[in-house]
């Protein structure tokens, strides 16, 4: 049951980064890097995936460079299809033991580096892995359908409502404008 709700609440935390980037946002702007850093927080506080991250030293900010880095490494298209899409770095936190093995094996082939070497090793070995898993994931299921819209992403990390509401707005002035028309015309 814990490892259920953990996934699920990981997967809640990702889900304004994955509108952001739908919405043409990047990782790596300013809206873009809150939110990663506030899906690591959610991670990095997780009793499922806590106790690995804390064995092996790992920071928030280690944490959100590593999901930064891979989402980058993955774009344009960052996700995988998961019954929905999921930002494909989102599974190994659902499923920790994916992200200790990196973990393991990064410690283990760095042992006698500081830990600038280990952290880029640990960004070098995860976006190797994902862009293999992505891969193997989109022959095996799919892509999942992504309809990314240029909006220069949320305007603030804080929600979607603001986003969604303009986009409404939007989409029922130009429906209004098509009515207007058709009755003109007529």
């Amino acid at each position: 049951r814990e490892i259920a709700m953990g996934a699920m609440s990981i997967n809640m935390a990702e889900k304004k980064l994955l509108r952001h980037l739908k919405l043409g946002g990047g990782c790596d702007d300013e809206v873009g890097r809150q939110l990663v850093y506030k899906f690591a927080t959610k991670v990095w506080s997780d009793p499922t995936v806590a106790p690995m991250l804390r064995q092996h030293g790992v920071t928030i900010e280690e944490l959100a460079m590593v999901y930064l880095s891979v989402i980058e490494a993955l774009m344009p298209e960052p996700w995988i299809n998961a019954g929905g899409p999921m930002l494909a770095p989102t599974q190994w936190f659902m499923e920790p033991h994916r992200f200790e093995n990196l973990l393991v094996e990064t410690t283990r082939d760095a042992a006698d580096g500081t830990r600038d070497d280990w952290l880029r090793l640990l960004i070098e070995k995860a976006e190797y892995v994902a862009v293999a898993t992505k891969e193997v994931h989109d022959e095996q299921y799919g892509k999942p359908k992504v309809d990314v819209v240029q909006a220069g992403g949320l305007q603030s990390a804080r929600g979607c409502a603001v986003a969604f509401l303009l986009l409404a707005a939007t989409f029922a002035s130009a429906a209004m404008a098509v009515v207007y028309l058709i009755r003109v015309a007529a």
